[in-house]
């Protein structure tokens, strides 16, 4: 067995469009030298007209995993297991390129961060089974009046109760299902502990259009951000099926974007999805045995 990790950092540099939204793109240098060769009145006006984000992504998981049969019932025994595939995704503005630029009340309300794993079969002859698809470490919440609050010594029964169904579950799953599984879905209200007509996260899948794969895709609210920090980190339980070609692994390639449309139906994400992979992709090459 053999757990790898794949991470990369990038700064992206947003403009103003004449809709007065802002788009970006990742800056391979350009910003620095403009910086460097900039005088100091130059300077200040970058700090007050520049927007830039860095970003930072990883990806961790084993590379080796155990292929499993297929269940007819999809439960799980002790012919199934489930390995665990772990994302963080983490952003903030980086000196001196901005001036106070307050980004947590400018991105999107609803989509403010969309974090796509990519699952691509590539020709590898196997396929996947996901299960369990959280988003992590929402607890406790910065807001002292969470509703959350009086439900949380229940939390203690739920666990117990869940074990009867992780028991047949890889130990590298268990645990993550034991308490995620209790956890992850309880977040449901804005940063006053009002009810929302939303949750304040939720999973959707897709279909690439390009690497014609399919994709599991964490849609953050930006209350999360607001709540427990620009900080993100993700898991996902898959069982890997089939008859594996020799040197042609499957790819698990993960995808971190942000929005700073106005309104939910305005899908714009930056940066372009191409920019984070020509170059060194936070992939990971997977070889079932």
């Amino acid at each position: 067995m053999s757990i790898e990790i794949q991470q990369k950092t990038v700064d992206i540099v947003f403009e103003e469009k004449e809709d007065g939204k802002l788009r970006g793109n990742v800056d391979t240098g350009a910003l620095k030298k403009r910086w460097d060769k900039a005088n100091d009145a130059e300077k200040e006006r970058m700090k007050e007209t520049v927007k830039a984000l860095r970003l930072h992504f990883s990806l961790m998981g084993e590379t080796s995993p155990k292929l499993s049969q297929l269940s007819v019932d999809f439960a799980a025994d002790e012919k199934s297991t489930y390995w665990r595939y772990d994302w963080m995704v983490g952003a903030t503005p980086f000196h001196p390129y901005y001036n106070e630029w307050n980004w947590f009340d400018k991105i999107a309300e609803k989509r403010a961060m969309i974090i796509q794993l990519l699952i691509d079969p590539a020709g590898s002859g196997c396929g996947v089974s996901e299960s369990n698809a959280f988003l992590l470490g929402l607890l406790p919440a910065k807001n002292l009046d969470s509703p959350l609050d009086p439900i949380l010594p229940k939390l203690g029964d739920g666990l117990d109760k869940m074990s009867s169904i992780v028991g047949a579950f890889s130990g590298v799953a268990g645990t993550l299902l034991k308490i995620s599984s209790v956890v992850s879905s309880l977040v449901v209200t804005d940063e006053k502990g009002q009810k929302k007509d939303y949750k304040n996260w939720f999973i959707y899948r897709f279909l690439d259009e390009n690497r014609k794969c399919c994709g599991v895709e964490w849609n953050v609210s930006r209350n999360v951000l607001h709540q427990y920090g620009s900080v993100l980190r993700g898991s996902l339980l898959l069982a890997f099926h089939g008859s594996p070609k020799a040197n042609t692994p499957l790819k698990l390639l993960l995808r971190p974007r942000i929005s700073f449309g106005a309104e939910e139906y305005d899908m714009a994400y930056d940066p372009p999805e191409r920019e984070l992979e020509d170059h060194d992709p936070v992939e990971l090459s997977v070889n079932p045995v």
